[in-house]
C-alpha cells in the first residue's frame, strides 16, 4: 500500500514504503533541489530509526550533506529548513496514520511541503538513474541539538504575544502527546508560559496510548484528566505534532475545528486581514468579520495561498493552525501558546471562547475508496445534484455543494486510499441527513 500524493511518500513499512521506493524519491529530491544541506527529522514511530538512517546514508552517497535534528515535531523541522542555510528537509512522519504506517513527507527551502507540480516533478524524476558520487565526493553530517528551542522562539517571539500575560494567569494544563513528538516542543514551551503540566504519553516513545487521530471520541483520557484535576485546558496532538486539538475545563472535547477558530480570532485582533481555510473546514470562520478564502484541501495549498495574498492567519479544520508571521505551516505547539493568549487577555475559559461562535454541527466520515471512480466524474455528479438540487457546487478538491442551512464536501483522501464525506449544518439533523444521502448514492 503506497499513496503518493502533496502530503508526501505514505505506505505500509514492507508493503509499499519499501526501502527502493525511499532511495528513488530521496535520490529525486537532491536531483532537483539547489545546492545545500538537507534536514531530516522523523516523528517517534518505530520505523523512523531505520529510515532515517537509509534516508541520511542515501542522501550522503549522492553527494549531499545532511543536517539530523531526530525526533522532532513537523513544524520543528519546517521552522529549521527555513530558518538554516538548508535546501530542503525530508520529514519521515505519517502523522496520523497507525503505526503500521509511515511516510516522507518533502519540504522546500521555504520550510513549505511541495505542492502538486513540484510533487509531481519529484514522482517523474524518481523514476530516473540516481546521480551516485564517488567515495572522495560523500556528503557529510551534521546533528542539530537545539532544534526545538529554535521552535520554541520562533513561538516567543511573535511581537504581539505577551508571554508575561499567560505567566500570570498561571494555568494548569493538561498534555496528551500520545507517544508522540508534541511534548518534546510543548512541555518546555509551557514551562516557559509559567503553566502547571499534567502529562499523559509525553514520552516520545511511539507508542501509541489510543487511535493517534486527536478526535474527540480518541480523548477520553484526556478528558478524565482535566476533570480530575481542575485544569483550565488540555491538549492533544497528533504523532507529528502540526495538529491541536482542545479539552475545556468541564472535561468535553469541543473538536479541532475550534483550534482554528479561537486561534484565527486571536490573531485578528492584532493583525487583521483576510482568512485561509480549505473547503473542508467549518464556516465559523466565517464569522470573524474578515474575507474567508478557499483552497482545496492540504496544508501548502492553504500556506501558499496565504501568502499570495498576504493573509496574517489560516489554516485546516483538522487542528492545524498556520500563522506566517512564526513560519508558513500548521504548529500545534504554536496553536496552544495562541489560545492560551486568548484565554490569559480576555480573562475567559475556553468553553466562554467556544460559546462566542455560531452553533454549527459537523459530522464526519469515510468509505472504502477501492475500485471507486472520481467524484467529479460526470455520472457521479449528475446524481448528486439530482439528490441535493446545491445553491451552489465546487470542484476543485472533489465536490462540494451548498445548500440551504449547510455544506457537503466529498473528497479522495491524501493520506489514505478513502473518500471522506464531511458535512456541516446549522442543525445536527440537517448535516446527518446529508452524511447519510451521499453514503447511500457513493455505497
Amino acid at each position: 500500500m503506497l499513496k503518493e500524493s502533496i502530503s508526501g511518500l505514505r505506505g505500509l513499512v514492507g508493503d509499499g514504503l519499501d526501502p527502493e521506493v525511499i532511495i528513488a524519491y530521496c535520490a529525486a529530491f537532491s536531483k532537483i533541489l539547489p545546492a545545500g544541506p538537507i534536514v531530516i527529522a522523523r516523528d517517534s514511530r518505530p520505523s523512523g530509526g531505520p529510515i532515517a538512517q537509509l534516508v541520511c546514508a542515501t542522501l550522503k552517497l549522492l553527494g549531499r550533506d545532511t543536517i539530523y535534528v531526530g525526533i522532532q515535531t513537523t513544524p520543528t523541522a519546517e521552522v529549521i529548513t527555513e530558518r538554516t542555510d538548508a535546501a530542503g528537509g525530508i520529514i519521515i512522519t505519517a502523522s496520523h496514520n497507525p503505526p503500521e504506517w509511515n511516510a516522507l513527507k518533502f519540504v522546500g527551502k521555504d520550510g513549505i511541503f511541495f505542492d502538486t507540480d513540484e510533487f509531481e516533478k519529484l514522482k517523474a524524476v524518481s523514476l530516473e538513474k540516481p546521480n551516485w558520487v564517488a567515495y572522495n565526493a560523500i556528503g557529510g553530517g551534521e546533528s542539530l541539538d537545539d532544534a526545538a528551542q529554535m521552535h520554541i522562539d520562533a513561538i516567543i517571539w511573535l511581537p504581539w504575544l505577551e508571554a508575561h500575560a499567560i505567566r500570570d494567569a498561571r494555568f494548569k494544563v493538561v498534555v496528551d502527546a500520545n507517544g508522540g513528538t508534541g511534548s518534546i516542543v510543548l512541555l518546555p514551551l509551557l514551562e516557559k508560559l509559567g503553566c502547571e503540566v499534567i502529562s499523559i504519553g509525553c514520552e516520545p516513545d511511539g507508542v501509541f496510548i489510543h487511535p493517534p487521530e486527536p478526535i474527540p471520541e480518541n480523548l477520553k483520557s484526556l478528558e478524565q484528566k482535566v476533570k480530575e484535576n481542575g485544569a483550565d485546558i488540555g491538549f492533544a496532538t497528533d504523532p507529528d505534532a502540526d495538529r491541536l486539538a482542545l479539552v475545556d475545563e468541564t472535561g468535553k472535547a469541543i473538536g479541532e475545528e475550534y483550534t482554528l477558530a479561537i486561534g484565527a480570532a486571536e490573531v485578528l485582533e492584532y493583525n487583521p486581514g483576510p482568512v485561509v481555510v480549505n473547503l473542508s473546514t467549518s464556516a465559523m470562520v466565517e464569522s470573524l468579520g474578515q474575507p474567508v478564502f478557499r483552497t482545496p484541501v492540504g496544508e501548502i495549498n492553504v500556506a501558499r495561498k496565504m501568502l499570495e495574498i498576504d493573509s496574517p492567519v489560516g489554516g485546516e479544520g483538522n487542528g492545524g493552525l498556520i500563522i506566517p508571521a512564526c513560519h508558513p505551516g500548521r504548529d500545534g505547539p504554536l496553536a496552544a501558546a495562541v489560545i492560551l493568549h486568548r484565554m490569559a487577555r480576555t480573562g475567559k475559559k475556553l468553553s466562554e471562547l467556544t460559546a462566542e461562535f455560531p452553533k454549527l454541527y459537523m459530522i464526519k466520515t469515510k468509505i472504502s475508496h477501492t475500485g471507486f471512480g472520481q467524484v467529479t466524474d460526470p455520472p457521479i455528479r449528475e446524481k448528486i445534484e439530482n439528490v441535493f438540487a446545491p445553491i451552489d457546487i465546487n470542484t476543485t478538491d472533489g465536490i462540494r455543494i451548498t445548500v440551504t442551512g449547510g455544506w457537503l464536501h466529498i473528497r479522495e483522501s491524501n493520506t489514505e486510499p478513502i473518500l471522506r464525506i464531511i458535512a456541516e449544518a446549522d442543525s445536527e439533523a440537517l448535516a446527518r441527513g446529508l452524511v447519510d444521502k451521499a453514503r447511500r448514492l457513493l455505497e
